[in-house]
């Protein structure tokens, strides 16, 4: 009935813009084989690809355009020119001249609506109710054939983009891919400035006029039918949906323009075998290591660059994470390509440091060679492929159903990068073994031809204000030349030699990671109960409660898992909530190589302090999960940890909690609203203030006494845990059961008790609104905290508006737009 009402709605919009039937239309897509969703694939006349995906249950219709051109092809004197055009598509065309009318069209109908403009794509996106799609679809057809750019709009949309770039600037990771921008070759487009502002786009307010027909130019120069890019979907048909789009987008010129490359890369070549010291505004430690990288885009079977970046990112016991973190000196890493465009690429290795680490960064820095020398001698190894191939299959084939919006902008974007017929596959599956491109991609890992940026607040007396200062954010830096014996050290580790004076040898127990255990092989799915049953208690005995609902709906074989430890001991002063913060971050550390191995299996695991306790949650692929639940409760019944790897987790703990000072003012403003307006919510500064002076001993003391099930001297806990998904009863019933037993058996190893939880003497605490005061007959109360922001240019306010006691009913209405 839905989709025969939208056909009647779409009637309307299939007349006069549509030209014909479309060049090319493709129905076999390699798709997942849980995929309920139906994809037709369409070359329109006019050269412009679009994907039409028929989902009957879906929630809302969506819609991406694509247009494959963005900030590279900034003209260098208007920098952030594609950034403003994007914000001025949006406001009003030829047939819906209203500058506000598609906002509030979308807004009307449940909808959001956004663009996005990157180094080489710019996507407008929208959902909406599904029945409002034919005339929102109508309405985005129109940016790309009679746009209005009125001069009305130009000022203040340039003053838009504006308030967009003072927002980044304190954001240190936008201020470090600034820097590197800047640092890139002056000649290359890399090396201009994406969000624009008023400096670089109107600095004269006198020239909007002429602004305006820069604006128009980049339009018909850079936008056109041949690298233009459609998703659309809705509950309607194929057919209809084909309809749809060819009446939107068949009005859109093909200027027949060549599809943007780049032959150069940013990096010349001169510019490398440096050392750039930036001083972030935050309180961070950062080491990143980059290299120039060939495009591997179209090699999407093999992806030779997916093999080295697993490798080096690692995180299991033996990887170069982990080997860092037993010195002390890092506490995360990442590796992999991006960043790049058509034609070229980064590869870029960065870590995390600590304090220690900063200060032996040259040995982080011979540790990465070190791992990549090892890569190189090892050469490619099959089974490494074979895992990675299996991983990407799993996590094709099982891959969560995403929301209406976020499919069309990926898929929007894949028709502009990948065939048609691999439209859902191209490099989401690892098919081809390509162990010459695997070489090839670790070749370019070379010490000669990277560029090192490291981060820290340390460097601030070597870069002086009137120093090195990137001109459009202030990033304050400095260039240093690779000493030559570091560089020499790094070469030898890189073709393999071991080092002369053994220097390196603290990272001996550098290896290749083990085969990952927690693959899973059993995806059978239990029989899905009739209706959608509400959850249910399965067991229930001393100190356990245990509810379960099966899955009727996605049918999947996951599960979700969360156990809650209530206690009223977990937050109930600044003390126990900090203690309680640390705890989780300590034992997240410890489980790190075993939650790494999980995640690239599917299963994913987090510890979080809360005001009832602490809650474990754990989904994924139901088969190993009681594997990973049995390694995470068997860790968490040991809260000791070595010194080292305390001062590190304390160290990052304390900065995160003063660096927040530092979010965006909208961020501040709604925390310490939440500080004023409920209980349990403790200041940053309380928190600090809490762990002074914590050690290994105390933290570890305080986890058995206050937070584990009861143990000799401590509070007796509650155990609270729900399982959702594909599992029968009696399989949940065995892993409640086994989570009270593993915690028990701890419990009594640690103090000779039986260690069973028990109800709790009073009942853990729930964060509550305050009930503010009455004044007058108005029930006005004024409650007001100024908070200086120095590196901020933007200011926020929250007003807070208390009314009835929370429904369902009452929160959904004060939410209404």
């Amino acid at each position: 009935a839905a989709a025969t009402g939208s056909a009647a709605a779409a009637s309307r919009y299939l007349s006069s813009s549509s030209t014909g039937n479309p060049q090319l239309v493709l129905n076999e897509i390699e798709k997942s084989t849980e995929d309920r969703r139906s994809y037709r694939c369409l070359l329109l006349a006019n050269g412009l690809r679009a994907v039409a995906i028929s989902d009957p249950d879906a929630d809302k219709s969506a819609a991406t355009a694509c247009v494959r051109t963005g900030a590279l092809r900034d003209p260098r004197s208007l920098q952030g020119l594609a950034h403003f055009c994007e914000h001025m598509l949006f406001l009003g065309t030829a047939r819906y001249p209203d500058e506000n009318s598609f906002l509030r069209f979308i807004n009307e109908h449940g909808g959001v609506r956004n663009a996005v403009t990157s180094a080489e794509f710019t996507r407008y996106y929208f959902d909406i109710a599904p029945e409002h799609l034919p005339e929102a679809l109508d309405r985005l057809g129109q940016f790309f054939t009679e746009p209005l750019f009125t001069e009305s709009a130009t000022v203040r949309e340039v003053n838009a983009v504006h308030s967009e770039h003072a927002k980044n600037i304190p954001i240190d990771a936008r201020r470090l891919l600034r820097l590197d921008h800047h640092l890139a070759n002056p000649q290359h487009d890399y090396s201009k400035y994406s969000t624009g502002c008023l400096e670089t786009l109107l600095p004269d307010a006198s020239k909007a006029a002429e602004l305006r027909q820069r604006l128009l130019q980049f339009h018909s120069e850079n936008y056109s039918a041949n690298l233009t890019a459609v998703a659309v979907l809705g509950r309607e048909s194929l057919d209809q949906l084909q309809q749809l789009i060819v009446a939107a987008f068949s009005g859109v010129a093909n200027k027949q323009l060549p599809m943007p490359s780049w032959e150069s890369h940013p990096y010349d070549g001169t510019d490398c075998g440096v050392e750039v010291q930036m001083v972030p505004l935050r309180d961070i430690q950062k080491l990143e290591v980059v290299f120039p990288m060939k495009d591997y885009t179209e090699q999407f079977s093999s992806q030779p660059a997916h093999y080295a970046s697993h490798l080096l990112g690692h995180e299991s016991a033996g990887s170069l994470l982990a080997c860092l973190k037993r010195r002390g000196w890092a506490n995360g890493l990442s590796a992999g390509c991006g960043g790049g465009a058509a034609g070229f690429d980064f590869f870029r290795v960065s870590a995390d440091l600590t304090e220690a680490g900063l200060a032996n960064r040259a040995a982080v820095l011979r540790a990465v060679f070190q791992c990549v020398g090892q890569l190189r001698r090892a050469g490619p190894q099959a089974w490494v492929h074979r895992e990675l191939s299996d991983l990407a299959a799993l996590a094709f084939r099982y891959r969560d159903r995403e929301p209406s919006a976020e499919a069309t902008q990926r898929l929007a974007r894949r028709l502009l990068t990948y065939p048609m017929p691999q439209l859902l596959t191209a490099d989401c599956l690892v098919t081809e073994f390509a162990p010459e491109l695997i070489a090839e991609v670790l070749d370019q890992l070379h010490p000669h031809r990277c560029k090192v940026f490291a981060v820290s607040k340390a460097f601030e007396p070597h870069c002086p204000p009137d120093g090195c200062v990137e001109p459009i954010y202030g990033v304050r830096h400095r260039l240093q030349p690779l000493p030559p014996d570091l560089l020499a050290a790094c070469l030898a580790l890189y073709n393999g030699d071991a080092p002369a004076d053994g220097a390196d040898s603290l990272l001996s127990d550098l290896r290749l990671p083990d085969p990952n255990p927690f693959i899973p092989s059993q995806f059978a799915l239990i029989a899905a109960p009739p209706g959608s049953p509400p959850p249910r208690v399965v067991l229930e005995e001393a100190g356990l409660r245990l509810w379960h609902r099966a899955d009727a709906q996605y049918c999947l074989p996951k599960l979700c898992l969360t156990v809650v430890m209530a206690t009223p001991d977990a937050w109930s002063d600044a003390f126990s909530a900090a203690n309680s913060q640390l705890h989780c971050q300590l034992m997240s550390d410890a489980l790190n190589p075993v939650l790494y191995d999980a995640q690239l299996a599917g299963l994913s695991a987090s510890l979080a302090a809360c005001a009832e306790g602490i809650s474990l949650s754990i989904q994924g692929f139901g088969h190993r999960l009681p594997a990973l639940l049995e390694a995470v409760l068997d860790r968490l019944s040991r809260p000791e940890v070595e010194q080292l790897r305390f001062d590190s987790v304390i160290e990052r703990y304390r900065k995160s909690l003063k660096n927040f000072a530092l979010e965006q003012p909208l961020q501040q403003c709604l925390f310490h609203q939440s500080v004023l307006c409920c209980s349990l919510v403790w200041t940053h500064q309380q928190r600090l203030d809490a762990i002074e002076g914590a050690t290994p001993a105390a933290a570890a003391e305080f986890a058995r006494c206050q937070l584990l099930p009861a143990a000799a001297g401590g509070r007796p806990r509650f155990l609270l845990a729900f399982a959702c998904g594909n599992a029968e009863v009696e399989q949940v019933v065995a892993a409640g059961g086994g989570i009270a037993q593993t915690l028990r058996r701890h419990a009594a190893a640690a103090d000779g008790s039986q260690g069973r939880p028990q109800p709790p003497e009073r009942q853990p605490h729930r964060q509550r609104d305050v009930l503010l005061p009455e004044a007058g007959d108005a029930r006005r109360h004024h409650l007001l905290r100024c908070l200086a922001a120095e590196h901020h240019k933007s200011s926020a306010c929250v007003v807070y508006f208390q009314v009835e006691p929370a429904t369902t009913r009452r929160a959904s209405c004060a939410g209404r737009r």
